[in-house]
């Protein structure tokens, strides 16, 4: 099973935390900016030498791939490129970045043009080697992303599903996201709530039946590596659930 935990909270005891099951990590400190330096990154080396980190979750505030705006696009361009630069220090060949989209700022058609432009444009910096996972966030309509990575066209390219965001922010139910999307799907970003707020609860804290979700998941999207993205407090509690239906 290609299982991680986000590092949400201290960086040591999620570690230790992974030790003990033999999980991955996703590293999340790379969402800021100010850890975009060596002496951060010599540091997780060091922290994370017998611990495998298997993706990193790139930068996103303020940041519009799909942006009208040349300078802001370059922008975006420029962190995610610092992100890429990290990942690399890190031998580490998969980043997480969300997909920009803010509904009613464009039409559909204009944000998956503007946003494949974008992506094109980006794919020609990266190593042959470097996988891109672009995360749902505030999509209603799974649509958009598909077109976005048929668009894209490219392999390297496939989305992060976040079961999270779609129980908050989408009118369409997670199982039709997965069973319309299938492999599409590279990457998860697993934890529960209540329908209503993007609380990262523990699995077993919230409206999503994640026993039939992991199920849907394994029968429409089995090369979707699964990665547990809860607060701190709820993660070991997640990965005895996960490992009770594997």
């Amino acid at each position: 099973m290609d299982l991680s935990i986000s590092t949400f909270g201290e960086l040591e005891p999620i570690i230790t935390m992974a030790g003990k099951y033999g999980t991955g990590l996703e590293l999340m400190h790379f969402m800021r900016l100010e850890n975009f330096n060596h002496r951060f990154v010599n540091k997780v080396k060091k922290l994370t030498r017998y611990t495998p980190v298997r993706s990193i979750h790139g930068p996103f505030c303020d940041l519009i791939p799909a942006s009208i705006d040349p300078k802001i696009r370059d922008v975006v361009m420029y962190r995610f490129g610092q992100a890429v630069k990290a990942a690399k220090s890190l031998k580490v060949n998969k980043i997480v970045f969300h997909s920009g989209y803010i509904p009613h700022v464009y039409k559909s058609e204009d944000w998956v043009e503007n946003s494949i432009k974008f992506w094109k444009r980006f794919a020609r910096s990266l190593p042959g080697s470097m996988e891109i996972h672009i995360e749902n966030v505030y999509e209603d309509d799974f649509s958009i992303l598909s077109d976005l990575i048929d668009g894209i066209n490219d392999k390297r390219f496939s989305l992060c599903l976040d079961v999270g965001h779609v129980n908050v922010n989408s009118s369409r139910h997670w199982s039709e996201w997965i069973e319309k999307l299938g492999t599409k799907i590279g990457h998860t970003h697993l934890h529960n709530n209540d329908g209503k707020k993007d609380s990262h609860n523990a699995f077993d804290d919230g409206t999503i039946d994640m026993k039939y979700l992991l199920e849907v998941l394994a029968n429409t999207a089995p090369q979707a590596g699964l990665n547990i993205e809860v607060d701190q407090g709820n993660i070991e509690a997640s990965i005895q659930f996960l490992l009770s239906e594997s």
